[in-house]
C-alpha cells in the first residue's frame, strides 16, 4: 500500500491539507483520522533526538523506548525476524497485540544510503482472521548512512476479535526515499516477508451504553479497555441532524480527570458504517476505578469536499463535493460543536 501518496485516498479537502502539513513536518504532531473501510491512512508523528547507531552496534531491543513509546516497549514481545532482499536487510525487532492494535519496531540496513526520509510500502494479511481496514501512524528515523530505526502503529478492524494468536503475515514490497520538497520519490522495490505468531497482551475490557448528545451530533461511549500498554476508549458518534456523520471533523480531543489534570491522548483513527463513525482513543496511562473522567471532543463542520480516486495512483484524484452540502439541514448546522463524555470505571 502506498501510505504516502494521500491524494490518492478518499479524504475531504481540509483534512487532506493538515495531513500533509502533518506529514512533510519532522516534529511531534497529533494523529488525525482519515479512513473509512479498507483505506490504510498512515500519519507521521513523534519526533526525537536519539543516540548515533551504526552497524557495527548491536540490534537494539529497545526502539520503542526511542521514540518515547515506554508503555509499549514493556507491553510488547522481541522478535528480531529478518529478511533481505536486494541488499536491503529488514528487522522486526519488537512487536504488539494489544486489543485491536498491532505495532511493530523496525531496524533496517543497506549497503547503499537510501536518503533522509523514508518510509515502507507494506501489506498485512492473517491466516486465523481477516481485516476490513486499518488506520494507525509512522514514522522512521536515519541514524547513519543506509541504518534507519522507526516503527509502524495500526489500528485494525478485525472481523472477528481477540484472537490469539494471531498469525500474521507481513509483506513488505518496497521503500519509498522522498525529497526535500516531498516532489520526488525514489523506490528501492524488494520481497520482504515475515510470518509472525503474536498472543493478545490481556486486558480488563468494560462495556457502557452511555450517551451524550449536543446539537443533534451524539456520542455513545461503547468500551474502555485497560492493559500493560495503557488505556483505549471506545467512542461511536452518529448524526441526527439528517447528513453524514462524517461532515464534522474532529479537530481535537482532550480527557480529564476530576481533578483537572489533563492527559496525553492520541486519536487512533476510526472507521465508518451505515451512519455510525466508530473511533478509539488511546492513553499511556491506566484508569484508576471509582474516579471521574472526562473525554472532551471537539467537532468541526467541514465544507464537504474532498478528493476521490485508485489508492494505488492509478489515475489522478478528482475533487468531489458531498451531496448534503447543498441540504437545509447542513447549512442550518452549528459550526462548532463539543461533545463532553463522562468516563467511570467502577
Amino acid at each position: 500500500m502506498n501510505l504516502k501518496n494521500l491524494d490518492n485516498i478518499k479524504v475531504d479537502e481540509d483534512r487532506l491539507e493538515n495531513m500533509k502539513k502533518d506529514i512533510y513536518k519532522k516534529e511531534k504532531k497529533s494523529f488525525r483520522p482519515a479512513y473509512i473501510a479498507a483505506v490504510f491512512a498512515l500519519i507521521f508523528s513523534l519526533g526525537f533526538a536519539f543516540p548515533t547507531y551504526t552497524k557495527d552496534l548491536p540490534i537494539y531491543s529497545n526502539i520503542f523506548n526511542f521514540f518515547g513509546m515506554n508503555n509499549y516497549q514493556e507491553a510488547g514481545e522481541l522478535v528480531n525476524a529478518t529478511a533481505t532482499s536486494n541488499g536491503i536487510k529488514i528487522t522486526v525487532v519488537d512487536a504488539i497485540y494489544s486489543n485491536d492494535s498491532l505495532a511493530f519496531s523496525y531496524l533496517i540496513e543497506s549497503d547503499e544510503d537510501l536518503g533522509e526520509d523514508i518510509n515502507l510500502e507494506s501489506d498485512m494479511s492473517f491466516k486465523n482472521n481477516k481485516a476490513f481496514g486499518a488506520s494507525g501512524s509512522s514514522y522512521f528515523e536515519k541514524k547513519s548512512d543506509g541504518v534507519y530505526l522507526g516503527y509502524e502503529d495500526f489500528d485494525m478492524d478485525f472481523k472477528n476479535k481477540n484472537v490469539s494468536p494471531l498469525k500474521v503475515n507481513l509483506k513488505i514490497r518496497g521503500i519509498q526515499s522522498f525529497s526535500d520538497d516531498y516532489r520526488s520519490v525514489e523506490k528501492y522495490p524488494g520481497n520482504w516477508k515475515f510470518d509472525l505468531s503474536l498472543d493478545q497482551i490481556k486486558a480488563d475490557i468494560y462495556k457502557f451504553d452511555q450517551v451524550v448528545e449536543k446539537d443533534g451530533y451524539v456520542g455513545v461511549l461503547d468500551t474502555v479497555s485497560i492493559d500493560k500498554s495503557g488505556t483505549e476508549i471506545k467512542v461511536n458518534f452518529m448524526n441526527k441532524m439528517g447528513f453524514d456523520v462524517l461532515a464534522y471533523n474532529q479537530k481535537g480531543a482532550r480527557f480529564v480527570d476530576e481533578d483537572g489534570k489533563e492527559y496525553k491522548l492520541d486519536l487512533r483513527g476510526g472507521t465508518g458504517y451505515d451512519g455510525v463513525y466508530s473511533t478509539k482513543y488511546r492513553l499511556d496511562q491506566k484508569l484508576e476505578k471509582n474516579k471521574d473522567y472526562k473525554l472532551i471532543v471537539d467537532l468541526e463542520k467541514d465544507d464537504g469536499k474532498y478528493f476521490e480516486g485508485p489508492a494505488d495512483g492509478s489515475a489522478p484524484a478528482k475533487e468531489v463535493t458531498a451531496d448534503y452540502v447543498g441540504t437545509e439541514a447542513y447549512r442550518n448546522a452549528p459550526q462548532e460543536i463539543e461533545i463532553e463524555i463522562p468516563v467511570r470505571i467502577n
